[in-house]
């Protein structure tokens, strides 16, 4: 589904954002701004604002920023479309005739994929209570699942022989082949479908919103293969996008702040029903950034509990720069040898493993301790290795309070002085938010050029008298960094900058455009002041881009031919006369004289 812009600005025009914000955070207003409590990370801070003039708020801390839709698609982890849906049933916008049929289609099969599941989910639980599952009950009874866990989690049994769930869900009307685009069936080479899930526990898998979006298998028989079968991915289940538990534990989380993480389903069941009730799974797939974001809406710290052994260590090191890079503190709770979560707490008890989830290591105890089991520190080629791998990890660190505090402790841990920690570590190369002294925040840029930046930001905040003269003289090609060229790009093309543009930016491009969204609300000055202020960028861009252009030409006229050399000469004395010119142009008249350049 495709919608004009004007569509978007119609459905966004029927929502006050402070109010809309205002459901997930209290808000306090200062000034045009609004700061509060970022609901993203959860953090009470002067950097998270919404500006109710332009309609877009931004958190500088975490960077999350944009419109309503982008609020919305953050916070309820769907897609642009689904944010315009159901914004425009809420404002009663009609948009039923940009439905395209495929569109149409496409939602149509969601929701009958939701309804086979949630069918087969009924199912399964149903035939746990049949006699044919006496051994899949026993196994429940002698992992110590109660009926209680096994109802929270809706755990169901996939019987051993013939189709009867397939029978079943043809028997309830639905189509032979969306039951095997569920991945409850699998198609034969004669097109006719049989069960995909025999003789095994079935446990759904649950998203957010309460709806079952696919399964996993687990079997009974140690000798069959493999110990878990899980659905396939469909429009209805991306299992990037999943954390198995998070529904029943959402609520806990934002209470504690904290989730713990562990690989695999059971692992959660046995937590949750030995009272640890702030804990997820990622259902024994790669952590995700798509799962990171998720964390970070409900939590700002993890704790990580993944099996003792050395691939479940080395998935936990896979994931920390996954979880920091979204902005969580990072802890890991290091099982036994053997030991996963379900067996340790089943072993042990909840105490053992609530005191495991408080005596946590951080970051840098974990990655020394786990290096130096693998390899003797005292050769320097291998604490060398060390140093690059911990370096690398700390740049996933955005406070630099934590970043400096990891630093001292992974010197004191390793011998190495502070300032080589970091030291051949690769510099980000992004721009950051930066407090003023005042209490506001402005952009300050690691690398896109000042003059630049202002130039965006006076487009973005008098765009109809500053428009004419940048988009005259500036291309593309005079502005250095690739985000602020896409946005000013944008914002030519467009006429305009408009807060619906930042549904359509590329990330960065879109990140950089609220962060000046914001901030230019705090800039002051006339018009008149303004564009002289333009004028004045524009040359100074003009100039750097042209001399830059030709030294590169000076460089061709030195290794050209003499008969190439003649037109590269006049070329060149083009760019010198056009600096002549633009330097002339340099003195402003004042500000009674401003016309466009």
């Amino acid at each position: 589904m495709r919608f004009p812009a004007s569509v978007i600005e119609e459905i966004k025009s029927r929502f006050d954002i402070v109010q809309y914000v205002s459901r997930y955070v209290d808000l306090k207003r200062s000034g045009a701004n609004l700061k509060g409590l970022c609901p993203f990370h959860q953090e009470k801070t002067p950097s998270f604002m919404v500006n109710p003039a332009k309609g877009i708020y931004k958190c500088f801390g975490c960077g999350e920023g944009g419109d309503v839709i982008a609020f919305l698609r953050g916070m309820e982890n769907i897609s642009f479309t689904e944010s315009v849906i159901l914004l425009a049933k809420e404002s009663g916008v009609d948009i039923a005739m940009y439905d395209t049929p495929e569109a149409e289609r496409e939602r149509t099969e969601a929701d009958l994929l939701y309804k086979i599941n949630d069918e087969a989910r009924s199912f399964f639980m149903q035939q746990l209570q049949e006699s044919t599952a006496k051994e899949a009950n026993d196994y429940l009874h002698k992992r110590g699942i109660t009926p209680e866990t096994i109802k929270e989690f809706s755990i169901g049994f996939a019987p051993a022989t013939g189709n009867l769930c397939i029978a079943h869900m043809l028997n309830k009307g639905f189509p032979g082949d969306l039951i095997a685009a569920s991945g409850l069936a699998i198609v034969r080479d004669d097109g006719s479908i049989i069960d995909k899930f025999r003789n095994r526990i079935m446990v759904p898998f649950q998203n957010l919103s309460a709806l079952t979006c696919g399964f996993t298998g687990r079997v009974i028989n140690s000798t069959d293969n493999p110990k878990y079968l899980n659905s396939p991915e469909t429009a209805v289940f991306k299992k990037g996008s999943f954390l198995f538990g998070l529904l029943q534990a959402r609520e806990a989380v934002k209470r504690e702040a904290q989730i713990i993480l562990v690989e695999g389903n059971f692992d959660l069941i046995s937590l949750s029903q030995d009272g640890i009730v702030n804990a997820a799974a990622t259902s024994g797939t790669a952590l995700t950034d798509r799962q990171a974001l998720m964390i970070k809406r409900f939590a700002d710290k993890v704790v990580l509990v993944y099996d003792g052994d050395n691939a479940g260590q080395a998935a936990t090191a896979r994931g920390l720069p996954i979880l920091m890079n979204a902005g969580l503190t990072v802890r890991i709770a290091v099982l036994p040898p053997g030991e996963d979560p379900d067996s340790f707490i089943r072993k042990n008890g909840r105490e053992a493993f609530k005191n495991l989830i408080t005596g946590a290591s951080d970051i840098v105890d974990f990655t020394v301790n786990r290096f130096a089991a693998q390899k003797e520190l005292s050769v320097p080629e291998n604490k060398a290795e060390l140093i690059k791998e911990m370096s690398e990890l700390l740049l996933n660190v955005s406070n630099p309070v934590l970043r400096a505090e990891y630093i001292r402790r992974a010197s004191e841990k390793t011998g190495v002085q502070e300032r080589l920690i970091m030291g051949k570590a690769p510099q980000p190369n992004r721009y950051r938010a930066q407090g003023t002294g005042q209490g506001e925040t402005k952009v300050a840029e690691l690398s896109v050029p000042p003059h630049e930046i202002r130039l965006l930001e006076l487009l973005i905040e008098s765009c109809e008298s500053c428009l004419l003269p940048v988009s005259r003289f500036v291309h593309s090609s005079d502005i250095t960094h690739p985000a602020a060229r896409t946005l000013l790009t944008a914002i030519i093309e467009g006429g305009e900058f408009h807060s619906s543009m930042l549904a359509t930016l590329p990330p960065e491009a879109a990140d950089l455009a609220s962060r000046l969204a914001i901030t230019s609300a705090h800039t002051e000055g006339s018009e008149a002041k303004k564009l002289a202020e333009t004028h004045d960028i524009i040359l100074k861009i003009k100039e750097k881009s042209i001399k830059k252009a030709r030294t590169e030409l000076m460089a061709k006229i030195k290794a050209a031919s003499a008969e190439e050399r003649s037109s590269l000469l006049k070329e060149f004395d083009a760019m010198t006369n056009e600096i002549n010119s633009l330097k002339k142009l340099s003195e402003q008249p004042s500000e009674s004289e401003i016309t466009p350049l």
